[in-house]
């Protein structure tokens, strides 16, 4: 796992402590021995090339955070595709009545129709709110 991340140091160590064991408690000048000492020398001079031809850790770390974007992205877009289909089958089964009168003038519309319309309201209010604050950051 260590060498999967790119953590050199950690896989050196291991790679040095499981040949020191093998040489403390078997008699590494058997073939069932020498295999398994040749494999960690082996891996002991991969990490010099691994080292310099390519850098694992930089790489493996922006595989992950771009997967856990994708991951997110599709996530949210689910989460979004299942609010839409619920409200859709939520409106349509209960259409709703919405009556705003004042004085002479009447607004008669559907709830979802409404509530589209107050959710617009809203975003446009707090973009306004935004670019507000952002006007007045830079004149401070």
């Amino acid at each position: 796992m260590a060498l999967l991340h790119g953590d050199f140091t950690t896989v050196e160590l291991n790679t040095k402590a499981a040949r020191q064991w093998l040489r403390d408690y078997y008699d590494v000048g058997t073939p069932q021995c020498r295999a398994p000492v040749a494999e960690l020398d082996a891996i002991l001079n991969i990490r010099a090339v691994a080292c310099r031809t390519f850098p694992l850790r930089s790489s493996t770390a922006r595989n992950h955070r771009q997967a856990g974007r994708a991951m997110r992205t599709l996530f949210v877009t689910l989460l979004l595709l299942f609010v839409a289909a619920s409200a859709t089958l939520i409106a349509y089964r209960n259409p709703g009545y919405v009556l705003i009168s004042a004085s002479r003038t009447v607004l008669e519309t559907s709830l979802a129709v409404f509530l589209i319309i107050a959710a617009w309201f809203a975003v446009l209010y707090l973009c306004v709110r935004l670019l507000v604050r952002i006007v007045r950051v830079r004149a401070a």
